[in-house]
């Protein structure tokens, strides 16, 4: 537990505090609850393609011709699930290729004792379908 002396240092170290200044800080700041994307407000995030969503709606646009705007709000909100589901795919697949096994452990069970690693895991598929 901290003493009260260090608990008002650091208050009055907080009332300081006048928050980012130039508008590169600001916009960075703006962005500090962004981790994965999956909750966004936004729904394309900076780092992917705006015209790559366009083109995933208008194609599901084109297929299943909603007849009104009851059916263009479903389809808008079936392709934002989509993209948002694609998205998270990624963060997966990123987050498996990059944490690395335990060693010993089975790559499809997560269990230790199983089959051997293979002997250059970076050249074997982390998972499969």
């Amino acid at each position: 537990m901290s003493s009260l002396s260090r608990i008002n240092a650091s208050r009055a170290n907080g009332r300081l505090s006048k928050g980012p200044v130039t508008a590169v800080g600001k916009l960075r700041s703006s962005q500090n609850a962004v981790r994965h994307g999956l909750l966004a407000r936004c729904l394309v995030l900076e780092d992917e393609s705006p015209e790559a969503f366009q083109s995933l709606l208008a194609a599901y646009i084109h297929r299943l011709q909603p007849a009104d705007a009851l059916e263009l709000d479903v389809v808008e909100e079936m392709v934002a699930a989509i993209w948002r589901l694609r998205r998270s795919w990624a963060t997966e697949t990123h987050m498996m290729d990059t944490v690395p096994a335990e060693p010993g452990a089975d790559p499809d069970t997560g269990s230790i004792g199983g089959s051997p690693p293979p002997s250059k895991p970076s050249q074997q598929p982390r998972c499969s379908l």
